[in-house]
């Protein structure tokens, strides 16, 4: 069993959910104390649920190769990794916002930029993923394993 489409889901929900908390503390200034600690492991979940997906991924690329378009698979991989090294940037600007308090209104801002550039690497790679499994059969090749 595949555990790659399995554990990706985590990840793509976070990055939905992310901005929304961000957004939240730039609405209502007064929550950013309590929220940063929120969007730090937020982000820390995102990032290392991503990262596993992506090595997840690195594995089970070797059994579809065979069946799939190389370029779709690259393109797949490639929004996969940005939205690995974004993640993990997330995590650096969370945690920017509970240790230095006098930046915390830039970082807060970047954060929020960020969640939504890792929004858009999540569609993509969510999409990408999609195409992989409908258009290239994907699952051809773990239905074959007999």
């Amino acid at each position: 069993m595949p555990l790659h489409p399995l554990w990706v889901h985590l990840p793509l929900a976070l990055t939905l959910v992310l901005p929304f908390l961000v957004l939240a503390g730039l609405v209502r200034r007064h929550w950013i104390p309590s929220l940063s600690s929120l969007w730090f492991i937020t982000a820390l979940v995102l990032a290392v649920s991503a990262t596993l997906a992506s090595r997840l991924g690195e594995t089970e690329a070797v059994l579809v190769k065979p069946v799939v378009t190389s370029t779709l698979l690259a393109e797949h991989e490639s929004h996969g990794q940005r939205l690995v090294i974004s993640a993990w940037i997330a995590v650096a600007l969370a945690l920017g916002t509970l240790v230095w308090k006098n930046q915390r209104d830039k970082l807060v801002w970047l954060l929020m930029t960020l969640s939504l550039i890792l929004l858009w690497f999540g569609i993509t790679a969510g999409h990408t993923g999609g195409r992989l499994v409908f258009e290239d059969h994907a699952v051809d090749a773990y239905l074959d394993q007999d």
